[in-house]
């Protein structure tokens, strides 16, 4: 566990340094207040200007999930012999789900439904229990009644055993009911402390061609995200149990430990760390007239420890190795109308990669298209490794993605992939489709949807619902006997044949 924790602390620090400040308005003063708040304001404004889409999509979707369904559906048509339709439905305000399921295979359809609540799970399926009864677990009587129950007599419980198997239970209740308590602690508001007791943000004034910018540039080092990334952890510490953290512990010591868990991640943070330098500058420039972010550009340096190999092959934990090596990662991001730019430079052991990713948008009618190009570049060589388009029909919601892919050669050149779908948005339901897919000169006809939509009201369990400890031994017998002659148990029972 300490060797994987080393190998990634290095990276997730280096991306953090430049990607946790990039989020994130037209006066200085507005950014002196909330420097996040208000470059986030002005990122949404200058990416809205570039996609176009239905904005009333986002209300709809967090709709679907808050009370609501959302319906996966695959249809294969002649080129795949199965399809299946998953919905899943929420009432999140009253911890309530419900999966209905179907899946048609060689012809036979195969179905069910699971409910879910905060008294348990239950299961109607004609397929598994070759009826249509429902069987119920109810978490409270599943502790208190099971080891009693005639279903418990199948399993030829001894006495003695009795007593263990029911406080298993109970603490099983408890875990269950546990999931629905959502944390009486929003971590949200405590995080966004955090960055801005750790990120400190200088505000300043720029002209940027003909544009005059609110500048918010943040200069962070290793201690300071370290730091940020100490406090972050202990805010989600302090929501574990006990039990909880004591597994993590030992987990991440290797053994039983009296440690305090802070003190254990801040010593292996420390340890892990104490070699490597960290050195960060993301300035956004954001214009004054339209409050739109219009450029943010990158200088991370760094030292980190080169990765070495002990004698059996194993990877060293960072404390551990002795070599080190220079990475920088510069670059900048434009925004405008109709065009989006990326252009990095990542230097390390004297090696040279450049990463130039373009997006550019136009509009003919009711069409908007983006077309893309991404150029890579190692030392003096560059590649194409991916360059096409989208179109968006706003009036239809036909989309056509089509785009030229590098395979990796060049006597092998590119394969173009095209891919045809639609969206839809409605007032209360989101229906988004993938029709077929195109490699070089083989098509896929098909149907993949995902269908976001809002309702009134969700399925509830039936209300002749059987638990599953109240069942008779002449209910078993038959349940028992209905499930071999469904049409899963009997697929089943053939398999074993």
């Amino acid at each position: 566990m300490k060797k994987i924790l080393s190998l990634v602390l290095v990276l997730v620090l280096m991306l953090s340094a430049m990607l946790m400040i990039a989020c994130g308005g037209v006066d200085e003063k507005d950014f002196e207040k909330d420097p996040t708040a208000a470059l986030e304001i002005a990122m949404n404004n200058a990416t809205g200007d570039f996609i176009v889409i239905n904005k009333n999509i986002g209300k709809v979707i967090l709709g679907a999930l808050e009370k609501g369904s959302v319906a996966i559906k695959f249809d294969g048509k002649e080129n795949i012999p199965v399809s299946f339709i998953e919905t899943i439905f929420m009432d999140s305000k009253n911890d309530k789900y419900v999966s209905d399921t179907k899946v048609t295979f060689d012809g036979k359809d195969y179905t069910g439904k699971i409910f879910v609540d905060k008294a348990g799970i239950a299961l109607n399926s004609q397929s598994l229990l070759g009826s249509d009864k429902t069987l119920l677990v109810n978490m409270s009587t599943l502790a208190t009644k099971f080891t009693s129950s005639k279903i418990a007599e199948l399993f030829e419980i001894p006495d003695e055993a009795k007593p263990e198997i029911d406080k298993m239970l109970a603490q099983v209740k408890d875990l269950y009911e546990a999931s629905f308590e959502d944390s009486d602690k929003d971590l949200t508001e405590e995080i966004r402390k955090l960055q801005d007791k750790y990120l400190k943000a200088t505000i300043s004034s720029e002209t940027v061609g003909e544009v005059d910018c609110v500048v918010v540039t943040y200069t962070m080092d290793k201690t300071a995200l370290v730091s940020f990334y100490k406090d972050v952890l202990k805010l989600y510490l302090d929501e574990l149990s006990k039990e909880d953290k004591d597994a993590l512990k030992e987990l991440i010591a290797g053994e039983a430990t009296d440690k305090d868990l802070d003190a254990i991640i801040s010593e292996e943070l420390e340890e892990s760390l104490k070699d490597v330098v960290i050195n960060s500058k993301v300035k956004s420039y954001v214009s004054k007239k339209e409050n739109k972010l219009i450029k943010t550009t990158y200088d991370v340096t760094s030292k980190v420890p080169v990765i070495s190999f002990d004698s059996n092959n194993q990877v060293m934990p960072i404390s551990e190795t002795e070599e080190t090596v220079d990475v920088s990662i510069k670059g900048e991001v434009t925004y405008s109308a109709d065009k989006i730019v990326l252009d990095f430079d990542i230097e390390a052991m004297e090696e040279k990669v450049s990463i130039d990713l373009t997006f550019d948008k136009s509009v003919e009618g009711k069409v908007n298209k983006y077309s893309f190009d991404l150029d890579v570049g190692y030392g003096a060589a560059s590649v194409e490794l991916i360059k096409g388009y989208v179109t968006h029909d706003t009036a239809s919601g036909d989309i056509v993605l089509s785009a030229d892919v590098y395979l990796g050669d060049e006597e092998l050149g590119t394969e173009k992939v095209e891919l045809k779908g639609n969206l839809k948005v409605e007032n209360k339901k989101v229906t988004a489709k993938l029709t077929s897919v195109k490699i070089g000169d083989n098509t896929i006809e098909l149907e993949l949807s995902v269908v976001f939509e809002q309702l009134d009201s969700i399925p509830s369990v039936p209300t002749d619902a059987k638990d599953i400890v109240d069942l008779t031994e002449e209910e078993i017998t038959t349940i028992m006997g209905e499930f071999m002659q469904s049409d899963i148990g009997a697929l089943l029972f053939a398999m074993d044949m």
